[in-house]
């Protein structure tokens, strides 16, 4: 097989059917980034219109950001960029400090139990 078969198509990404092996929950981290974002505006001590500036974004895009809207491409380079920048920053990102807003795994875990739970009641009822 030559190095050129071994590439993903049209440039993008293969798929890991694997994700075990995977440090970090990225649909997690994808379903937190707006309150890491707001946190981490928080700790630079700078409001949207300077973060936006820092991010090299319009104010109202940093603002939809942290409202929901989930950064595409360079955007999330330049957020993890600024994060280096930040003490904690990264961690904060990356979600390995605690956050009392943000639920944690234990909790997840039981909502999803208890979810499941009523589910099979639903379809046994």
């Amino acid at each position: 097989m030559s190095k050129r078969d071994n590439q993903p198509p049209f440039g993008g990404r293969w798929r890991r059917d694997d994700d075990d092996d995977l440090p970090l929950d990225v649909e997690k981290l994808l379903r937190e980034f707006p309150q890491r974002l707001n946190r981490l505006k928080e700790a630079s001590g700078l409001s949207w219109s300077g973060l936006a500036r820092v991010l090299g974004v319009d104010r109202k895009q940093a603002r939809r950001w942290g409202g929901g809207t989930e950064p595409r491409g360079g955007s999330v380079l330049s957020v993890f960029h600024f994060g280096c920048r930040i003490p904690g920053g990264l961690d904060i990102l990356l979600g390995l400090l605690t956050d009392p807003d943000l639920p944690d795994d234990e909790d997840e875990d039981k909502d999803k139990e208890q979810a499941d739970e009523e589910e099979n009641e639903d379809q046994e009822g």
